[in-house]
């Protein structure tokens, strides 16, 4: 079965780093040998940094652009406290989006039952949480920009 890598987020450091690294092999095709021949790093180094969830900084920016997937950086800014989203650019919306957005809010209720009924971790609930939180935070910040969206530079001359 297909993973949904958009509802994925990860509840430590080290799971981060997992999903990057197989979002690549999956998504992109990339091993782990090429992912650190594009970081100009060895194998072994980049297996260490992996196990050890110990990274410099500096190269978790080409980490996360060669593998596709930013888990790092959203798990870095999420442990923080803080809320991340994607930038919205004020794109309409249609039936289906709202339904996603229902199915995420309806998914996540459950848990938060599930939870108080002692039938489920706290790392589900934060888990799902943080997910519809987010996607609430892109509507929001969505409809503030749907009246001045950016700019599309795709080409019509």
């Amino acid at each position: 079965m297909k993973r949904n890598w958009k509802r994925l987020q990860p509840t430590h450091l080290r799971d981060a780093f997992r999903l990057c690294k197989d979002h690549a092999i999956e998504e992109k095709r990339l091993s782990v040998e090429r992912i650190a021949d594009l970081m100009g790093i060895s194998v072994d180094r980049l297996y260490k940094y992996l196990s050890d969830a110990s990274m410099p900084a500096n190269l978790i920016p080409a980490f996360e652009h060669f593998c596709g997937a930013d888990y790092v950086s959203r798990h870095l800014a999420v442990s923080a406290g803080k809320l991340v989203i994607d930038a919205p650019i004020g794109r309409s919306c249609d039936a289906t989006d709202i339904h996603a957005l229902q199915e995420i809010l309806n998914g996540t209720t459950g848990k938060l039952i599930r939870f108080y009924a002692g039938k489920a971790t706290h790392q589900e609930v934060m888990v799902g949480t943080t997910d519809a939180m987010s996607k609430l935070a892109w509507h929001r910040q969505n409809a503030a920009n749907f009246d001045a969206p950016e700019l599309d530079l795709g080409g019509q001359a």
